[in-house]
């Protein structure tokens, strides 16, 4: 991933002879001390494949290992990698191929590796999600919930292409303050030795680390799923987990739950912002309803299927739910209210709406004030408190949902057409 330290890693294989090619990307600003990236296969990577994939290096939208067998001109694209590769290091026995794009891209690369009988020895580097968050805020201007987002896609896709080779997890804390312990896990792993010399002590600096947090300093609404992830990379680096089968289905799991969120991409896109979405309970206790007498749960970020219980006061008239402060979709799982004796009291079916209906409890709505009451105010008498949930949609999705309902309807009319001709 990028901003996690890849290159320091390289620049300290470089220092032990273990060479980038022979035409580098030279310091810049935000890398004064170099990137120990190869020019060639950085722009081919940049310039060339990722535009013909239709993607680009900071695209939250997963690709597929099908647009990887699919594209046109496939073979020109392998045989200008295989040329870069032959040029830039052909008199290397062993060398390093450092650009973070290799998470995503790893698919393409991996065929140019086998037919040039190359075995991959890959070291992921891990890091903070959040001091890389930071560092892209810095760098690139991304919000902290996008780089995120952008962290969780690289490590997850880095994970899931490498699972067919010998590989290795590192510490970037570690390799800067302890490079030897990090450097004899990788020899030991691979079974190489490395060329030790002066310049490797002096090269990794401490001070170029700006950020500095634990995952314990992520946002309280960081998505559950990214938290996990870095906790279990975190310990992975640290030799303190081991990969297994049932790993790798709980990457499996965060990868497919990365996925779907994607596509729901205005909810992520427009919650990764820092404005605040919230779920309002207005309560009329006989002065109607007002802002005093209301209570407000925050909705989570990046999570469309949430649930809300709402403690209420007694001698509740009336109740009004205002699920989101933003036009959506929404799709009522269950409303459900709890009496004072425990017993629960089933309203799903019994709800009003100012939106639009679309399906059965899924309604849309085109303004930003969203409101769902009930239908009468006999079935919440008695009421302690509610459990409210629910379905998220953005627009963009629900237009989706709604073309597929036309879709139906036109058989459905086609169908009926066709009877009317038989009828008459």
């Amino acid at each position: 991933m990028h901003r996690s330290g890849t290159s320091a890693l390289a620049g300290l294989l470089h220092h032990l002879g273990i060479k980038a090619g022979k035409t580098l990307l030279k310091p810049a600003k935000d890398n004064p001390k170099g990137f120990f990236e190869n020019e060639k296969i950085t722009l081919f990577n940049e310039t060339k494949l990722m535009p013909k994939l239709g993607t680009t290096w900071d695209d939250l939208t997963p690709l597929g290992l099908d647009i990887f067998f699919n594209f046109s001109d496939k073979e020109e694209y392998i045989k200008e990698a295989i040329e870069i590769i032959k040029e830039e290091y052909e008199s290397e026995e062993i060398f390093c191929i450092k650009d973070p794009r290799l998470c995503v891209l790893f698919p393409f690369w991996e065929e140019v590796f086998y037919r040039l009988e190359i075995e991959p020895l890959i070291i992921i580097p891990y890091r903070n999600p959040l001091e890389v968050s930071f560092s892209l805020f810095k760098r690139d201007g991304f919000s902290i919930g996008y780089g995120l987002f952008l962290w969780a896609k690289y490590n997850l896709y880095a994970e899931l292409n490498s699972r067919m080779f010998r590989r290795v997890f590192v510490s970037y804390e570690k390799l800067i303050n302890n490079p030897k312990d990090e450097l004899d896990k990788v020899q030991s792993k691979f079974g190489i030795e490395f060329l030790r010399n002066k310049d490797m002590l002096g090269f990794l600096d401490k001070k170029l680390k700006k950020f500095n947090f634990q995952l314990s300093d992520l946002p309280e609404n960081t998505p559950d799923f990214i938290k996990e992830l870095g906790y279990t990379l975190e310990r992975l680096a640290k030799g303190e987990a081991k990969l297994s089968l049932e790993l790798e289905k709980k990457f499996d799991e965060w990868r497919n739950l990365y996925e779907s969120l994607i596509k729901e991409q205005a909810v992520i896109y427009e919650w990764i912002s820092d404005k605040k979405y919230f779920f309002q309970v207005f309560i009329d206790i006989e002065t109607g309803f007002t802002e005093e007498n209301s209570i407000i749960g925050e909705v989570k970020p990046y999570s469309y299927i949430q649930e809300f219980v709402f403690e209420l006061p007694e001698n509740v008239k009336n109740f009004r739910f205002d699920p989101l402060n933003k036009r959506c979709g929404i799709k009522i799982e269950r409303v459900e209210g709890c009496l004072k004796n425990g017993k629960v009291i089933d309203l799903t079916e019994n709800l009003l709406h100012n939106g639009y209906n679309i399906d059965k409890n899924f309604w849309i709505f085109l303004h930003d004030d969203p409101q769902i009451w009930p239908r009468s105010q006999d079935d919440i008498q008695g009421i302690r408190s509610i459990k409210v949930r629910l379905q998220y949609f953005s627009l963009q999705s629900v237009n989706d949902i709604l073309v597929e309902k036309l879709v139906e309807l036109n058989k459905i009319l086609n169908m009926l057409k066709k009877e009317k001709k038989q009828f008459f």
